[in-house]
Order: C-alpha cells, then sequence, then structure tokens
C-alpha cells in the first residue's frame, strides 16, 4: 500500500472526528450553560455538525460512484479514459483504479501486437505498467514467447506445404522423358532450399553389376564428376546408397567441391545427401551444397520431396519400359511365336525321348545281352588290374581267365604309346583307339577299343569298362592298302582322323616332290595349297571332310618347286564298326588336261552323297531314272515311272499350283531349288518329302538334266500334326502355366488368364510363389522335377482379387536337347 495515499486517508479521518468532537462538546457545554439562545445555538451546532457529515458521506459517495463507473466501464472494455484523481477517503481506491485501466490498456495493445503475427511487432512489444512476475504479465509474456514459436512452425509449414505443392506440379509436367524430368527437379530443388550446388543420381543395372548413374547436376563444376558411375558404397553418394540414409556433412573435405562465382571459388559450409526411397525401394541420390546450413525443417521438406520424386521416378521408368515395349511389340510377337514354336519343337522333342526311353528301357537287357556277344568286353580297376572278361576276349588272347587276370593290363601294348595312360583314366577321361595284344602264341592281334571310367552313386569311380571290337582283318586290309599304294602311279594320302598326314606313297613324292620325311605329321592343305587355290574349294572340302562322308573334288595345288597343277582327289574316311572315323584315305590323280572331262562325275558324287531318295528329270521335266529308295517308299515300279512328266507324282489338288510352274521355268533357268514339297504314292497317298532339285549342266555350261535328291518326312509330318492338335485340345480344355527352373512364370494360357483375372504382361512379372499359399512346395518340386518328367500334388492358388481355389496340379519337366531341365509345364484341374 502506498505510504503517502494512507497517510492522507488518516489525516482526512481525523480531521472529521475532530470536528465531530468540537461538535458534540460544544452541544454539551451550551446543555451545562445557561444563556440567552441556547436551542437556538445546539441547533445551530447540530446542523453544522450534520452538514460537515453530509459533506463528507457525499464526497465519499461520489468518489465510490466515480470507482463504480470506472470499474462497469473496465467490464464493459472501454478503457480509453482515465478518471480524476480527489483527494478524500477513497483517494487509494482511486489510484489503483486508473492504474488498473493502464495496465488493462497496456495488456490490450500487447495482445494486438502479438496477434498481428507480424515479427517485427512482436519483438518490440513490451509491458510499460505490467511487471513480467505480475501474474497477468508472466502469463502475457509466456503466451507471446509461445505465439512466436507457433508463427515460426507455421511460416515453416507453409513454406514446405507451398514447396511441396510447387514440386507437385514439376513432377507432374515432366514424366514422359528421364532427362528432362532429371534437369527441371535439381533445378528447382536447388532454387527454392538457396543451395548453390545440387546433383541427382539414379540407379541402374548393366551385366548384373549395380552402380549410382549422375543424370542431372546444376552449377556444380565439371570436373567435380570425371566419373559420372558410382558403386554401392563409393564415396558419400555411394554410402548415401548403402545406407539408404540422409547425410548431413557441415565440416566438408577441402577439395570435395568448391562453389565458383564472380568473386572466386569457396568449399560450401554444408552437404546434405538424401536416398530417393518409396515403399523400401531404392531409386537413387540426391545431392546438394550449399554456403548457408539447411535447417531441420529444410532437411524434413528435402527428404518428403525425395520421396515424391522416388515415386515419379518409377513412374517414369515405368512410362519409358512401357514406350518401349509398345516400340518392340513386333518384336515380342515374334518372341513369342518363336517360342512357342520351341515349346512345340521340346514338347515334340519329349515325347520322343520319353517314347525312345520306353523302347531302351524294354531293350536294355537285350542290349546288355548282345553286346556280350557282338563285342569284347572287359573291366579294370583304376590300377589296371583285370577284373572280369567275357569269352570272346578269352578266345582272341588265347588265354584263360586266370591269366588274363594275371597278365592284367600288361596283355595290350599301351604304356610305350601313352605312358600316361592309366592315369589320365583315373582323372576321367576316357581312352579310345586302336591297341596291340599278343596272343599266347606270340600272334599280333589288333583291338578298336575304348576304356571308360564308371562312376559309383557318390561320384567316385570304381571301376573302367573296356568294350572293343576285332580290327585284325581290317589292319592287315590296310597293310595291304599301303602295299598297293606302293605300287600305284596314283599319288595316295592317309591321314589320321584329325588331317595329320600318316603315310604318302612314292606316286605323291613323283607328284609334289614331297618325301615321307618332309611331310608326316603335317595337313595337306599347308603344304600343298597356294595363292591361286580356290578358297570356296578349300570351304567345301573342309566340310565334307567334318561331315564324314566321301566325296570327289578338284583343286589347284602347288608342288615343292612352286609350280601348280589340277588333280582330282577323292577323299574317303575310314570307319571302325562302331562307325567312328579312324582315318582318311586319299587318292590323287593329275588331272590338268581332263579336268573338264570329270565335271559331271564330280556333280553326280556330290549330290549322292547329300541325300538318298533320287529322282532324275530331262530338262522338260520328264522322269529318266529312279532309284531304289524312291521306288520302295512310293510302292511304283520303275517301268511305270520313266517317260513320265514331274506332275504325275504330284497329288490333283497341287498338279495346276502355280508354284509348280514356277519351280520349272526357275529350274531352267538354272537356280537351285530346296524346300519342302508333296507327291503322292501308288496308292494316291500323301507323301511328304525335304529334298533338292539340281540342274546338271554340260561343259559348255548348257542344262543337261536335272537331280532331285530329298528324305520322306511323311511321319514326321503326321507326328507334328497331331502334337499341334493335342497342344491345341489341352489349352482349350484346362488351364496351363509355363515357369523356369527359377520360378519366374512365362505365361498362361487364356482360360488361366480368364480365370484368375490376368492380362499376359502382368503374368509375366509374376513368380509362382505370388499365386500359391505355400511357396515351400515349388522348391520341392523343383528338385523332384530333376530327376522325375511329371509330379502331380494339391495347390491352393489365389486369383488376383484374393480368392482362393484348390486344384489338382501336374508339374511336367521340359528339358533341353542335354537332357537338362529348362522350363516347367503346369496343367490345373480343378478338384
Amino acid at each position: 500500500m502506498d505510504y503517502r495515499a494512507n497517510t492522507y486517508r488518516k489525516k482526512n479521518t481525523i480531521i472529521i472526528l475532530l470536528l465531530e468532537g468540537i461538535a458534540l462538546v460544544l452541544i454539551l457545554a451550551l446543555l451545562e450553560i445557561k444563556f440567552p439562545y441556547q436551542k437556538l445555538w445546539i441547533m445551530v451546532i447540530f446542523l453544522l455538525q450534520v452538514l460537515v457529515v453530509y459533506l463528507s458521506f457525499r464526497n465519499i459517495g461520489r468518489q465510490v460512484q466515480q470507482i463504480e463507473n470506472a470499474l462497469e466501464r473496465l467490464t464493459r472494455g472501454k478503457m480509453n479514459a482515465e478518471i480524476l484523481t480527489p483527494r478524500g477517503l477513497a483517494h487509494t481506491a482511486i489510484k489503483y483504479v486508473n492504474q488498473l485501466f493502464m495496465q488493462m490498456e497496456d495488456a490490450t495493445l500487447y495482445i494486438e501486437k502479438i496477434g498481428s503475427r507480424q515479427q517485427e511487432s512482436q519483438s518490440e512489444a513490451k509491458l510499460l505498467h505490467l511487471s513480467t512476475n505480475d501474474h497477468l504479465g508472466k502469463a502475457l509474456s509466456e503466451m507471446r514467447n509461445k505465439m512466436q514459436i507457433f508463427q515460426d512452425e507455421e511460416q515453416k509449414r507453409n513454406w514446405s506445404t507451398e514447396g511441396l505443392a510447387q514440386f507437385s506440379e514439376v513432377l507432374r509436367n515432366h514424366t514422359d522423358n528421364l532427362e528432362e524430368f532429371s534437369n527441371q527437379v535439381i533445378r528447382h530443388l536447388v532454387k527454392y532450399l538457396k543451395c548453390n550446388q545440387g546433383s541427382l543420381f539414379i540407379e541402374n543395372e548393366q551385366d548384373g553389376e549395380i552402380y549410382l548413374e549422375l543424370v542431372a547436376c546444376y552449377a556444380y563444376d565439371k570436373r567435380k564428376y570425371q566419373e559420372k558411375k558410382f558403386k554401392t558404397g563409393q564415396g558419400l553418394v555411394g554410402q548415401c546408397a548403402f545406407e539408404k540414409q540422409t547425410i548431413s556433412i557441415t565440416d566438408l573435405p577441402q577439395n570435395y567441391v568448391h562453389i565458383t562465382s564472380g568473386l572466386g571459388e569457396a568449399t560450401p559450409t554444408h552437404l546434405v545427401i538424401v536416398p530417393l526411397m518409396v515403399n523400401h525401394e531404392f531409386h537413387g541420390v540426391i545431392e546438394l551444397a550449399s554456403f548457408h546450413k539447411l535447417e531441420g525443417y529444410q532437411i524434413t521438406f528435402l527428404e518428403k520431396i525425395a520421396e515424391s520424386i522416388a515415386a515419379t521416378l518409377g513412374t517414369v521408368k515405368v512410362t519409358m519400359q512401357t514406350q518401349n515395349l509398345l516400340d518392340n511389340s513386333h518384336e515380342l510377337t515374334a518372341e513369342l511365336r518363336a517360342r512357342e514354336e520351341e515349346m512345340r519343337h521340346h514338347l515334340e522333342t519329349l515325347t520322343a525321348a520319353q517314347h525312345e526311353m520306353q523302347i531302351k528301357q524294354s531293350e536294355l537287357q537285350w542290349v546288355f545281352k548282345a553286346m556280350d556277344n557282338s563285342l569284347l568286353t572287359a573291366t579294370f580297376d583304376l590300377e589296371g588290374n583285370l577284373l572280369t572278361a567275357n569269352d570272346k576276349l578269352t578266345l582272341l588272347s588265347t588265354y584263360s581267365i586266370q591269366e588274363l587276370h594275371q597278365l592284367g593290363h600288361n596283355l595290350f601294348v599301351i604304356e610305350k604309346e601313352d605312358p600316361l595312360f592309366w592315369q589320365d583314366i583315373q582323372q576321367g577321361v576316357v581312352k579310345s583307339g586302336d591297341f596291340k595284344l599278343m596272343t599266347q602264341n606270340g600272334e599280333e592281334k589288333w583291338m578298336n577299343a575304348s576304356f571308360t571310367p564308371m562312376h559309383a552313386d557318390e561320384g567316385q569311380q570304381k571301376k573302367v569298362l573296356m568294350l572293343g571290337t576285332d580290327i585284325t582283318e581290317k589292319k592287315l586290309v590296310l597293310e595291304k592298302l599301303s602295299l598297293v599304294a606302293h605300287n600305284t602311279d596314283n599319288s595316295v594320302i592317309i591321314t589320321d582322323n584329325q588331317g595329320y598326314i600318316e603315310f604318302v606313297n612314292e606316286g605323291f613324292t613323283a607328284l609334289t616332290g614331297y618325301g615321307q620325311e618332309e611331310v608326316v605329321g603335317r595337313k595337306p592343305g599347308h603344304l600343298l595349297q597356294g595363292p591361286r587355290t580356290d578358297s570356296e574349294t578349300i570351304k567345301r572340302i573342309r566340310k565334307q571332310i567334318k561331315q564324314g562322308v566321301p566325296f570327289y573334288e578338284e583343286i589347284l595345288n602347288y608342288r615343292k618347286d612352286g609350280r601348280s597343277y589340277w588333280i582330282s582327289l577323292m577323299i574317303n574316311p575310314v570307319k571302325n564298326e562302331k562307325g567312328y572315323i579312324e582315318k582318311f584315305v586319299s587318292i590323287q590323280s593329275d588331272v590338268t588336261k581332263i579336268k573338264e572331262a570329270t565335271l559331271d562325275y564330280t556333280y553326280k558324287l556330290e549330290a549322292i552323297g547329300r541325300s538318298n531318295a533320287v529322282v532324275e528329270f530331262d530338262i522338260q521335266g520328264n522322269i529318266i531314272d529312279v532309284n531304289a529308295i524312291f521306288l520302295s517308299v512310293t510302292g511304283y515300279e520303275k517301268e511305270e515311272l520313266i517317260g513320265k512328266p514331274y506332275e504325275y507324282l504330284l497329288p490333283e489338288r497341287e498338279k495346276d499350283k502355280p508354284q509348280v510352274q514356277m519351280m520349272w521355268d526357275n529350274l531352267k533357268e538354272g537356280t537351285f531349288f530346296s524346300g519342302e514339297f508333296i507327291q503322292k504314292s501308288k496308292e494316291g497317298k500323301d507323301l511328304w518329302l525335304s529334298g533338292t532339285f539340281n540342274p546338271i549342266f554340260d561343259l559348255e555350261e548348257k542344262l543337261q538334266r536335272i537331280l532331285m535328291f530329298a528324305q520322306f518326312t511323311t511321319h514326321e509330318k503326321e507326328k507334328q500334326h497331331e502334337l499341334s492338335s493335342m497342344l491345341e485340345a489341352l489349352n482349350n480344355s484346362v488351364m496351363t502355366l509355363e515357369m523356369d527352373t527359377q520360378g519366374s512364370l512365362k505365361k498362361g494360357n487364356a482360360q488361366f488368364l480368364q480365370t484368375f483375372g490376368y492380362k499376359r504382361s502382368e503374368i509375366s512379372r509374376k513368380t509362382i510363389e505370388d499365386l500359391i499359399k505355400d511357396p515351400r512346395q515349388i522348391h520341392e518340386l523343383v528338385v523332384q522335377l530333376r530327376q522325375e518328367d511329371s509330379v502331380t500334388c494339391t495347390l491352393t492358388l489365389t486369383t488376383k482379387e484374393g480368392e482362393d481355389r484348390v486344384y489338382q496340379a501336374t508339374f511336367h519337366a521340359m528339358r533341353n536337347l542335354e537332357r537338362q531341365l529348362h522350363r516347367i509345364l503346369i496343367i490345373l484341374i480343378e478338384g
């Protein structure tokens, strides 16, 4: 309480009490003293006392009224007028009311400034008449601070909201071009965050390697990124990709990056690297560098934008992939057709293989019996000790079985020719060739044999199986051939199956000038061919040698002294009883003078080597000769066909087709024809053939006749048609799926797609595990199919709409030509 105000109030109270006391004393004195007009004076004094009391109470009432009016105005919010400060007993109360007016007005102005949401007003707002220790003043100060914080947060939210709206527009308008999208994103991002530099990296994959590639940068010095690709974990960008967390660095390495301006170069103070992530899927990295430090809300905003960029980036990639798919639709169509054809081929191969396997299984026991009756068989351990031998080997060697056990591998002359023979076999190498053995009587015998390591179930080699044939007579024939070769004037060359010379006769030396010691171990072409030797003829010779067929050719060779000469050479492969080529015998004659006379024979020899069924026509298309194979298949007698036109062999519906006349017109022009065509048998049955029509010319290159060489393919055609019908019936009756060994779906037929609600493009992007309830079944089934051809089980599959369905599923193994599991066909039957 104010001391002066308290003193003033006490003073007024004392004066009133004194006046009242004096008045009372006067009245009492007048009552005791008798004087004229006594009652009048008493009345006057009483009236004066009443007047004093009245004036005092009126003054007090007026002050109380002022206080009441002021408080009434205060309750109605009118604080623009102050009451006067009168003297009297209510002086102090009026003073405090006035002070309350000023404090309320001060608080009102303070709140108005805070409510204006102006940063400058809030910072300058002060309480002139309220203390911060006062409850109201403290509450207002706290309100100002909270309003300041709220306003700052509101500005940050508005800034983020506005930024998200701007970037949404940018992301919507550039979804058809990855390069334009990347440039627009990084440019707007750098400008909005008021950074100095920025770059955008996108995750790519090449040859199975994942890397980050720089696709857009803004204001960066080009030298900053000499390498535009980063592996995961390489540098700060690769570290961000590896950790998939935002990296914020305020203490940058000195040479990491420089910001260039008109004032020179300087290192930025803040580097932020943010991963582009959406739904836990990583797409790339954004890197920003700035002179000023980015606040937390700015980094949060950047992370939100990064998520939107990642989502749009996925859309851009899908758009580009879709465009590529549309651009390559023709190629995809062709590929689908090729795959369908491949499936038909694999199914055909599978059917044939299954049939063949059944036949082989049924005949296997007879094969073993036949092998034992027709081949020389024996088994050895890995050290070369004899375990078993059949009767044909004991008969050939003239040793008993007990004596053979003692001899073991010493029965054969092997170690002198191949010292590492048994070591190679222990390493799993199959050995084959001609082997000499000495009988008990010292007689030489020759055997063509193979030594094959046999494996136990655990993969360990257990024993060696020998299968051989007696080629002693063949060896004698070759010796006689060598004797004949020495006594002929023609040049004779004998090579091994790789073409290296083993023997030449004296006729070769006389023709070429090379002695035997100069040519053994070398190839004839390396010695005899020269600059004018026709390269096409060389290719033709090599091709026919590779095919293992006998052939006749003429070629220009060179003697040792460099002179050229023409030779006719006939090369014949020498095969063992298994049909494997062991040697080549080449007989050569100097045909420089008679080269032209042998041209016709050459064409015939090549034609015979190409095919089996042969029909010969004159230039008018009339039949002049047929071979026995053609007659046996068609049922004709040779006399029935000689002189008949080509149309005689055709079904009625084929005779008038323009392709027939066109073929013969081309043949008469000398054009070789190859393809598949139809003819008829004697009974009128359709026969399909695959072959060639070959024009034959004389020395003056005039057409002499036309040879048809063909193979009958009627059975294959029927099988193909039957398989196609079966496939079509299968597709129309049941649901089928095709997948690879990893579980990735390749395609489903129309019934499956319709039942499960998928499109063809959708099913090719799914795995079988996406459709079934228990994925563990698939792994077990794939393991079974590597050993078995089909497995049947019950599967629960889920449609695109989430509906579970139970099917009886049959998994068929589709194997390649090496019998390896290639793909799996699934047939679904409701049950």
